[in-house]
């Protein structure tokens, strides 16, 4: 079993359709592997979390840009969050 909030990437990248199940929930259905080694998830994505997560990777992005395109750069530094920690000289 995964640890919670941890999704088997084959299970992430599975194909299948979501099924509407209310106003702000979505649903699918991912089977991984066969026979008895086989495993089934249920795949519901949290609208507002993956909203949050584009806008921090914008962020993130329009960060880097602005320190690439400076014409000297100090010393480095970490940019970015919880979720995504790099250094940039």
């Amino acid at each position: 079993m995964q640890p919670e909030g941890r999704i088997d990437e084959r299970v992430a990248t599975s194909r299948g359709r979501y099924r509407a199940m209310g106003p702000n929930l979505r649903v699918r259905k991912a089977v991984v592997g066969d026979g008895d080694g086989e495993e089934r998830h249920t795949v519901c994505p949290h609208p507002r979390q993956t909203e949050r997560r584009r806008r921090h990777r914008a962020g993130v992005l329009a960060e880097l840009a602005a320190r690439l395109a400076a014409p000297s750069s100090p010393p480095a530094r970490s940019i970015g969050s919880d979720m995504v920690r790099q250094t940039v000289r």
